[in-house]
């Protein structure tokens, strides 16, 4: 590498850790995200691989080693007993391939396996919500704590407990229940929740939420359980913190799975388990085939090692598991010229644009109208008259337009 190649490296560096910074504040803090979760990944790829050539840089607090987020105002901190690390994200076959392959050589490097038999798999559907850790203390309900960067979150216990989805008290009579067990999962909006919020939103001349996961987001942040009692808000778990015995005998994630649901603690009909990658990868592919017709927004697929010792062994980074992965659906997105913008006029006197295009298909739909959002957004964008646009469908429901095609 030349010392001109390097200082623009170095530079390079310095960019995208600013750029995702803002990022992860206006996706986590302000819920008003600007960079497609697909580009934001591209880019905290290429920030890493950068790194990894100048190790004289590291800095402990770029987003490459952070799960990302921050805790809200107006709202108790705690810190997570076990982290809440995020997991890594994949967008073609190749890379839940060679994520198949590490594990099979981290586990016959650590003498846990031997043979050429295939690894037991589950996959699971990975809704798009938000990431939330409910500890159960004898059985009862005592604090559901967010994500926030991984070692602290909001407590929110409150507002979940207004969720009917979540159960205050565990079922005994499923079976045994530890004295602690911390449920990790997902809180989500579903489809028809999140379309009727936005009406009402559209009607007192309120922004539009930009997706259900930022709905969703803005609904735990309400000061007023209520609110989020009468938002429809769901649960479903997909991991586990502390616990203080062992839910499966068997010593299984599947079996786990279903010692939860005895429990009374909902999640997914849809997860499966496997024999090796190739089944794996098939089931990734049969579910994006129905998993529009879900009634709440679901992007990937996440897969992970079924025996609970072989994730011991292979252990984690400084901010993902080694042994799972999350192989992420592209978003559905098409190119349509903008010919209009038209101004609605809320309640309060709020304007709210409508963008009118060239009919364009989208996720089985021909889409001529989209939101752009508010006026703040249009101008940070550069969106004008006449560009040619990249238009999405935000969690599958509300057309939205994402930028501009700058190069045309």
């Amino acid at each position: 590498m030349t010392v001109a190649d390097a200082r623009r490296e170095k530079a390079r560096i310095g960019e995208l850790r600013e750029l995702l910074r803002r990022a992860d504040v206006a996706y986590y803090v302000d819920n008003r995200p600007f960079l497609a979760d697909s580009e934001y990944d591209r880019l905290l790829k290429e920030l890493a691989g950068i790194e990894a050539r100048h190790p004289d840089l590291d800095d402990p607090n770029s987003p490459t080693r952070r799960v990302g987020g921050a805790a809200s105002e107006g709202f108790e901190t705690a810190a997570h007993r076990v982290p809440m690390r995020s997991i890594d994200n994949s967008y073609d076959e190749a890379d839940v391939r060679a994520w198949y392959a590490r594990c099979a050589e981290g586990l016959a490097a650590a003498g846990v396996l031997g043979g050429d038999g295939e690894l037991a798999l589950v996959c699971d559907p990975k809704v798009d919500g938000v990431a939330i850790g409910l500890r159960y203390e004898q059985g009862e309900l005592v604090s559901a704590v967010t994500r926030g960067d991984g070692e602290r979150g909001d407590v929110v216990t409150a507002n979940v407990r207004a969720i009917r989805a979540v159960p205050l008290r565990l079922e005994a009579a499923g079976g045994r229940v530890p004295g602690i067990l911390e449920v990790r999962g997902e809180i989500f909006m579903p489809d028809a929740s999140f379309g009727r919020i936005n009406r009402e939103r559209a009607d007192a001349g309120e922004p539009l939420f930009a997706n259900p996961r930022n709905s969703t987001a803005g609904t735990l942040k309400s000061l007023d359980p209520e609110v989020v009692r009468s938002r429809g808000l769901r649960f479903l778990a997909h991991g586990l913190g502390e616990t203080s015995e062992p839910l499966d005998a068997g010593r299984t994630w599947s079996g786990s799975l279903s010692a939860l649901s005895r429990l009374g603690i909902p999640t997914s009909p849809d997860g499966v388990r496997v024999e090796g990658v190739d089944v794996a990868l098939a089931a990734i592919a049969s579910f994006d085939a129905r998993r529009r017709t879900m009634g709440f927004a679901v992007d990937g697929m996440v897969v992970r090692l079924d025996r609970l010792d072989f994730q011991e062994t292979l252990g984690s980074t400084a901010k993902s598991p080694r042994w799972c992965i999350a192989f992420k659906y592209p978003p559905d997105q098409g190119r349509t010229r903008l010919r209009q913008v038209e101004w609605q006029v809320g309640k309060g006197g709020t304007l709210t644009p409508r963008a009118t295009m060239d009919p364009v298909p989208l996720a089985g739909t021909v889409v001529r109208h989209a939101t752009l959002h508010n006026i703040e957004e249009i101008r940070r964008r550069d969106i004008r008259l006449g560009d040619l646009v990249i238009v999405e469908k935000a969690g599958e429901i509300i057309p939205q337009v994402v930028q501009p095609v700058v190069e045309e």
